[in-house]
């Protein structure tokens, strides 16, 4: 009997891994059960702001932060009621750029917007998946999992994450298992992080504490010790094919946002101080930047709309507190521009 239990044990413990494996593909391919990421409901905290540099960024000293029952950051305009839509919905896609964690709920861009929207229609509802750090392949699990609940608009924030990831791992960006087989979508990988998440709060994605303070500037002492890239990886070209055809097969019109930045060819050294996202010298990044801004413009079709965002921000300190984050007139500069975009281009229904 002993024996029998100790053959049938082998034979668990081989299968789990092929199991464990086959799952990679099916679940890449089909989206099913795919953990997309948000903040714990209901999270509230506020942080200080420092600023040790003698140039003056358009930043409070303190911020509040907070999400709602969801755990989306809060829509300080409207109560966003998930289950029973009011009107024409918009959903925002993206990172810390959309995010705005270094001003107040009601500071964000997407808030803003919200709120200029509402002046000409009273049933338009923002609500904004951002979380710090994200992936276009984040961004993928995060519309398969909004499509439930009635999307009008999607707007992409196209994160500046998969560029400093293919700028500092070519190799890894570009290799066939980095989007076809990805491990960490796997059965078990998923469970144990489901796990994880129960028992510990902090691993939650963008999980952040009332007593972090965030200063700035960081003098950058990064090394630059990244690859020229010459086109886009692999890896965000599959994302992104992906995302288009999410688009175009549920019919929902999708504005992809390209990446202001603060690079020049030659960007000034009391600028250059803030930067430490940059692998590379700022007139390599802006380069890598471009290739990306300008593969995004390519995709344009039936549902894909392109606005190019970069060409309306100035690269001025008034909008920037780093080399992409946006100061209070930077997000306030984004929402009119994205909102003169929005009634320009006849994209919502207006004046109801």
């Amino acid at each position: 009997m002993n024996q029998d239990r100790f053959k049938s044990l082998k034979y668990l413990l081989f299968l789990i891994p092929i199991i464990n494996l086959i799952s990679i593909p099916v679940l890449n391919y089909s989206n099913i059960g795919m953990d997309y990421p948000k903040f714990p409901s209901s999270m509230f905290y506020t942080s200080n702001i420092i600023n040790k540099s003698s140039i003056e960024i358009a930043l409070d000293e303190q911020v509040k932060f907070s999400t709602d029952y969801f755990g989306f950051r809060k829509n300080t305009e409207i109560e966003i009621d998930y289950e029973n839509k009011k009107g024409f919905r918009i959903i925002i896609i993206g990172g810390s750029t959309s995010l705005d964690d270094h001003v107040n709920d009601d500071e964000t861009w997407a808030n803003l917007l919200n709120r200029k929207l509402l002046k000409i229609n009273k049933e338009i509802e923002i609500i904004n998946t951002s979380v710090n750090g994200l992936l276009l392949k984040d961004h993928l699990k995060t519309i398969n999992a909004m499509k439930n609940y009635n999307p009008d608009l999607f707007v992409f924030k196209i994160p500046f994450n998969d560029i400093t990831l293919h700028i500092s791992n070519p190799k890894k960006t570009n290799s066939f298992y980095s989007y076809y087989m990805p491990f960490e979508i796997s059965i078990f990988y998923v469970l144990l992080k489901k796990i994880r998440n129960i028992y510990f709060i902090k691993y939650h994605a963008g999980y952040q504490t009332s007593e972090k303070n965030l200063i700035i500037p960081k003098i950058n002492k990064l090394k630059k010790n990244g690859q020229i890239i010459n086109s886009v990886s692999k890896n965000s070209k599959y994302y992104l094919d992906r995302i288009v055809q999410f688009c175009n097969k549920k019919k929902i019109k999708c504005i992809f946002v390209n990446h202001p930045n603060m690079y020049e060819v030659n960007s000034a050294k009391q600028y250059s101080d803030f930067f430490w996202r940059n692998k590379l010298e700022p007139g390599q990044m802006l380069k890598a930047i471009n290739i990306y801004n300008n593969y995004l413009k390519k995709m344009e079709g039936d549902n894909i709309i392109y606005f190019d965002l970069d060409s309306k921000l100035n690269k001025q300190f008034k909008y920037f507190y780093d080399e992409i984050h946006f100061t209070k007139l930077g997000t306030r500069k984004v929402a009119d521009e994205i909102y003169n975009f929005i009634l320009s281009n006849n994209i919502m229904k207006l004046n109801q």
